[in-house]
């Protein structure tokens, strides 16, 4: 069992963690600022920073096909998606809210 520094002291910081295409592993930043970069093969840790500040911003993250890492918003007003590609890059995606549920969707 070993621990990497570099993580921070407050409480609450990340929420879910994810593995990117290329090879780092992405913690989604849930109180914190940034979100949290790992590097398994230089036991590295970094902060990437772009994050919006504020509580409870997103919860949870996963890699689509596409290379890229979408962290799901729980207080943000849009999504946060890491290009795991483009050597980390950070943009939201916003769009308009639609009712997914079967109730809005035509009968077949």
């Amino acid at each position: 069992l070993s621990f990497l520094d570099g993580a921070g002291k407050a409480p609450r910081k990340f929420h879910g963690i994810c593995a990117g295409v290329d090879g780092r592993i992405y913690c989604a930043p849930h109180c914190s600022p940034s979100v949290l970069v790992i590097d398994p093969e230089t036991a590295r840790v970094d902060c990437m920073l772009g994050v919006e500040p504020g509580g409870y911003q997103y919860a949870g993250l996963v890699a689509a096909a596409d290379g890229r890492l979408y962290c799901a918003p729980c207080c943000a007003s849009s999504a946060l998606v890491i290009d795991t590609l483009v050597d980390g890059q950070l943009r939201k995606l916003t769009g308009f809210v639609r009712d997914l549920s079967s109730a809005s969707r035509p009968a077949p």
